[in-house]
């Protein structure tokens, strides 16, 4: 219920694209623009109405909820894994989209919902005054269980429920996972009888969960975004002017954040260990104009 309430209060909208060169409008993403003032008058409202609705609130939608973000979800999924590999059992997994889930939440609906938890009725006129006839954004975290079967039955109810509320899954890009130690076996989920596609490895939340249940592929590709993040600040680190420090300070807030993004819930081998730290060699070599050919230590350069 807290997410539909974040969403409602948290929009004036524009698009964006998704993609470099987007021309379709569904490679487009809605941002919200307001004013300061709008900005306060909502977070005070969102701060009353979370006291008065905390009790309702599961633990389960991360990225909702306080001290729950994504990473806690990146967290979950990868500790599944590694049970399920440790345990030799496979883990069904089905990773579902919406289409235009932004356009679809019911206002009339949502604003019923928000006056049988008892907020008060001059928070929740504003609410309406403010965006009435506006669209609003509705995320849906991805749920998992430890068979096909449960996974269909529950994949069944998840389609039921979004078609009461007219909400159509995105079936090109929903997909399904399983996470196995051996050879991935077979899954065959369908939406109205329509079958899922079953890939090795989904972007879940910005982080490449794989069917192998290893880090290996997302650091791979941490590490490749880090560099083209490194390499487009090219000019700031060869920048004399700037010393050191400040140099360090930009690497470690552009660069270091997008390298160790969901670090906290990488199981990590020494050659993936090896890679990271040449990795931030690197960078510090790049940055200090340091050649490899200098023969300066790594001790030197620290």
């Amino acid at each position: 219920m807290v997410k539909y309430l974040k969403i409602l209060v948290d929009h004036f909208y524009c698009f964006t694209e998704k993609k470099p060169g987007a021309i379709e409008c569904e490679l487009h993403l809605i941002i919200s623009l307001m004013s300061h003032i709008m900005k306060l008058i909502l977070r005070i409202i969102m701060a009353r109405a979370r006291n008065e609705i905390k009790f309702e609130i599961s633990e389960v939608p991360c990225g909702f909820v306080e001290d729950a973000g994504t990473r806690n979800a990146i967290f979950m999924i990868r500790m599944l894994s590694e049970r399920a590999i440790e345990m030799q059992k496979d883990l069904y997994v089905c990773f579902i989209d919406y289409t235009k889930a932004f356009d679809k939440v019911q206002h009339a609906e949502l604003l019923k919902m928000l006056e049988t938890l008892d907020l008060d009725g001059k928070d929740i006129r504003l609410i309406r005054n403010l965006y009435w006839e506006q669209t609003a954004c509705m995320r849906v975290e991805n749920q998992l269980t430890e068979s096909q079967e449960k996974l269909q039955d529950l994949l069944d109810k998840v389609v039921d429920a979004s078609r009461k509320k007219e909400m159509t899954n995105k079936r090109k890009e929903t997909e399904c996972m399983v996470v196995s130690k051996h050879t991935s076996p077979p899954c065959e989920l369908k939406i109205e009888q329509e079958k899922i596609k079953k890939v090795q490895k989904f972007n879940y939340l910005g982080s490449m969960v794989s069917d192998d249940g290893r880090c290996d592929t997302e650091i791979r590709k941490r590490i490749g975004i880090a560099k083209d993040t490194f390499q487009k600040l090219g000019t700031v680190f060869k920048d004399r002017r700037l010393g050191s420090e400040t140099k360090v300070r930009v690497l470690d807030c552009y660069v270091n954040s997008v390298l160790l993004y969901g670090s906290e819930c990488w199981t990590i081998s020494a050659q993936m260990e090896k890679r990271l730290e040449a990795t931030e060699m690197r960078f510090f070599r790049r940055m200090l104009q340091i050649s490899w050919t200098d023969h300066v230590t790594i001790q030197e350069i620290l």
